[in-house]
């Protein structure tokens, strides 16, 4: 069947999916997964929680540059005293 077949076809073909009248079509996500456990070494915990802490440095260091630059243009402009 070629390809021209196929899209001449589409009211037959149940995978298609119609852009026009997708209010009747009924999506449902859900795939009904539960965790029940999840096996990790110790040792390879540690060093995740160790690498996480580490990485969290940088990310302090720029939203406090962030505070302080908000604080010193809201000093600047004059807002100070009303906060």
């Amino acid at each position: 069947m070629s390809e021209n077949d196929d899209l001449k076809n589409k009211d037959d073909n149940l995978d298609y999916e119609d852009e026009d009248n997708n209010e009747n079509m009924n999506y449902n996500y859900s795939s009904g997964v539960v965790i029940t456990d999840i096996n990790i070494p110790f040792r390879d915990l540690v060093l995740f929680l160790i690498r996480l802490s580490l990485a969290s440095i940088p990310a302090g260091i720029m939203i406090i540059l962030i505070y302080f630059l908000f604080t010193i243009g809201v000093g600047l402009i004059g807002l100070g005293t009303i906060l």
